[in-house]
């Protein structure tokens, strides 16, 4: 298999951890500024976020978790210097990536809020920036936070180190577990973050998402397509469908296949239609984001499947009506 996973993160994040059942709130605090790029200030599970501007002070988000790290936290931690090789990028690498311009230029507006769930490494942070007054990135891995503040919020080093994005807050937090956020968003975008094999933790996901989003505010969900993985494996030789098949715990009809050994959550269209109404979406608009076969396969078997319709996954637009 060839590059493949979350386009904001990565393949096997739930964007916060569906395996931890403990409650984690999530404050904004103040803390001690050391300087611009210092690193975190860990106080049990406290992290460092770096506000719009260039203020005397950096705000925290705290976890009432002391010392607690989930299997997914470690994962991506353990990723973040291997993130660019390993994970795909769904805004940079997409073959249609014009469709993801497209849903940000329709919802931009200077005077909006922007909350990026599951930011990974940033990649789309400064597209974000231009769009909106203020963007705040989280993401359960404080490893790829710093990598994102360190290489799209911040640049160079030392006394010429110089900030980017001023108006771009970062910070690490369990997206399946409650939040308390500074203020309530009008936008909302989540990449391939609904990947955990647990319906109860996308629904966990989605309702801290609804609760951070104003009245009328947009979502922009990027999952992975079960009629795209059903393309995809009949395009596989046949020992490696019969070896998807065996894989434990895989189950075509709950969308759940593997992915690099990673059981993966993958949706049909009318499934994450139904999810988002459950939780008080309208859909506005379903377009096949899609990628080359090469992050399937590989380049060596991307000629050979040239001409077939490549992969895909689903980009969403809708809107909160409750």
């Amino acid at each position: 298999m060839g590059k493949r996973g979350r386009g904001g993160k990565g393949r096997k994040e739930d964007g916060g951890s569906g395996k931890n059942k403990r409650r984690a709130q999530v404050t904004m605090e103040r803390g001690s500024h050391t300087g611009p790029g210092s690193g975190s200030i860990r106080t049990g599970k406290c992290a460092r976020v770096e506000p719009p501007g260039s203020g005397s002070a950096d705000v925290v988000v705290r976890h009432k978790m002391h010392g607690v790290q989930s299997q997914d936290e470690k994962y991506w931690n353990s990723m973040a210097k291997k993130y660019d090789q390993e994970i795909y990028d769904s805004f940079n690498e997409a073959l249609n990536k014009e469709e993801i311009v497209k849903i940000l230029d329709a919802v931009a507006n200077p005077e909006h809020h922007c909350i990026d769930f599951g930011c990974g490494v940033g990649k789309y942070l400064p597209a974000l920036s231009k769009r909106f007054k203020s963007v705040l990135g989280l993401d359960l891995s404080q490893s790829l936070v710093d990598n994102a503040r360190n290489t799209v919020v911040w640049t160079g080093a030392g006394r010429s180190r110089q900030r980017k994005l001023k108006n771009v807050t970062l910070g690490q937090a369990d997206l399946s577990q409650p939040l308390m956020l500074p203020e309530k968003a009008d936008f909302a975008c989540c990449q391939n973050v609904l990947l955990e094999p647990q319906d109860e933790a996308h629904e966990r996901i989605l309702r801290n998402i609804c609760k951070a989003l104003k009245p009328g505010g947009s979502l922009m969900l990027l999952v992975p397509s079960l009629e795209s993985a059903i393309h995809v494996g009949q395009a596989l030789p046949m020992r490696m469908r019969d070896a998807m098949a065996r894989c434990e715990g895989s189950d075509v009809i709950l969308g759940r296949l593997p992915r690099e050994g990673v059981l993966t959550q993958h949706f049909l269209r009318e499934h994450v239609d139904k999810l988002l109404r459950s939780m008080g979406f309208q859909l506005i608009s379903c377009t096949k984001l899609e990628y080359s076969w090469r992050h399937e396969f590989g380049e060596s078997e991307e000629p050979r499947l040239a001409r077939c319709t490549p992969p895909w996954d689903w980009l969403i637009l809708c809107k909160l009506t409750v």
